[in-house]
C-alpha cells in the first residue's frame, strides 16, 4: 500500500547528542518512477534522514536550521544502489556505488533527536521502496549498532520485515497487508 512503512525501538541513530562520526550503509532500490525516498524519522518530522535525486538530508534536530543538505546526483533508474552517508566533524560526504558523489562542510550540532520509522517522515510515508539492508556504525568503518536486513519472508502488518541482525531493534510492519499481497 501507499502508506506502508516499518516502526523500530527508538533510537538516536545520527542525531545522538555530540555525535560527530558516524556511517551509513544503505543498499536500496531506486524507481525510475520516484524522485525521493523518505527512510528514516518519526512521527514529528525531527531527526530524520531523506533522499532525493539532487542529494541527502540529514536533519540533526527539530527545524530545517538543524539539517544538513549535501548536493549529489543520486540515480532513481530502476535499479539497486549503496549509498554511503558518511560524517567525520564537519565533513558530510555521499558515495553511490563506491564513488564519491558529493561533499558539504557544516558543523551542525546533533541534538539528541530519535528515529522510530523506516520508510516515513512525520505524516508522510515514502513511495515504496524497496529495502535490502540498512547499517548504521558509530565510526566511520567502524562497529556496525545496526544492521537492518530484508530476510523476513512475511511481510504482514506487526511482523519484522527488516530484521536487526546486530541487535534485537527488528523493524515491523506498520499498514502492511495481512494477505502476503504486500
Amino acid at each position: 500500500g501507499v502508506n506502508d512503512y516499518s516502526g523500530i525501538t527508538p533510537t538516536s541513530l545520527h542525531s545522538q547528542t555530540g555525535r560527530t562520526e558516524y556511517e551509513y550503509l544503505l543498499d536500496l532500490f531506486f524507481s525510475a518512477g520516484q524522485s525521493q525516498v523518505r527512510l528514516l524519522g518519526n512521527s514529528t518530522s525531527v531527526g530524520y534522514l531523506f533522499i532525493t535525486s539532487t542529494g541527502v538530508t540529514v536533519r540533526y534536530g527539530s527545524s530545517s536550521g538543524t539539517q544538513v543538505v549535501i548536493t549529489a546526483t543520486i540515480p532513481f533508474d530502476d535499479d539497486y544502489h549503496l549509498i554511503k552517508i558518511t560524517r567525520l566533524g564537519s565533513i558530510h560526504n555521499v558515495y553511490v556505488d563506491g564513488v564519491l558523489a558529493g561533499t558539504k562542510t557544516d558543523s551542525q550540532a546533533a541534538l539528541g533527536s530519535t528515529i522510530s520509522n523506516i520508510g516515513r517522515i512525520g505524516s508522510v510515508t515514502t513511495p515504496p521502496t524497496k529495502i535490502k539492508s540498512i547499517i548504521f556504525k558509530n565510526t566511520i568503518g567502524g562497529t556496525e549498532l545496526f544492521n537492518w536486513d530484508a530476510t523476513a519472508s512475511s511481510h504482514a502488518s506487526g511482523t519484522p520485515v527488516l530484521t536487526d541482525t546486530v541487535g534485537s531493534n527488528n523493524a515491523t510492519g506498520v499498514n502492511m497487508p495481512t494477505d502476503g499481497s504486500a
